[in-house]
Parts: C-alpha cells; structure tokens; sequence
C-alpha cells in the first residue's frame, strides 16, 4: 500500500506511532481496525432498533399480510362511506 499523507495526517501519524511505540504498519493496522469497528457498530446498532420493532406492534389481526387488501378496502370503505360517499357518522372536528 503506497499512501501520501499531508502534513496534519502524518503527524497525527508520527504521533500514533510515538505513543504506542509501533511502526507506521502497525499505526495504520490499528487506525483502520478503529474505524472499521466503528462503522460496523453503528451499522449494528441500527439493525438492532430495527430488529427491536418486529412483533411490537401487538392487537392487530394475525392475519393481515395474507388479507391487507380486504383490511384496507374494509377501512376505506368505513372512512368515505358506499360509492365514495361520505360517512357522515364520524365529526372531524
């Protein structure tokens, strides 16, 4: 791997290398394992909310993925009434 640093980044580096007393090898090994977990983990966390939201959304039919349709054109139905006539059942007020 050949990389060109600026001024900033190779005393950052030096500076890495000075501290843990590494080569610059062993520097760039360690920055990259850093941000590497860093990314992954972030991407981890992500997923772990995401996978925290499946079956929380409890009280609902058990059936909906197979008749969603029949759900929607039911609540639709409900919501603007026969023919698309209102419902004048509910005040929106």
């Amino acid at each position: 791997m050949n990389a060109r640093l600026d001024s900033v980044y190779a005393e950052k580096l030096r500076y890495l290398m000075n501290e843990r007393r590494c080569t610059a090898t062993e520097a760039l090994k360690f920055a990259i394992e850093r941000g590497y977990d860093e990314v992954r983990d972030a991407k981890s966390a992500g997923r772990k909310f995401l996978d925290s939201l499946v079956g929380t959304f409890s009280g609902g039919p058990p059936d909906v993925a197979s008749t969603y349709k029949d759900y929607l054109t039911e609540g639709l139905s409900q919501k603007i009434g026969v023919n698309g006539a209102p419902n004048r059942k509910r005040d929106h007020r």
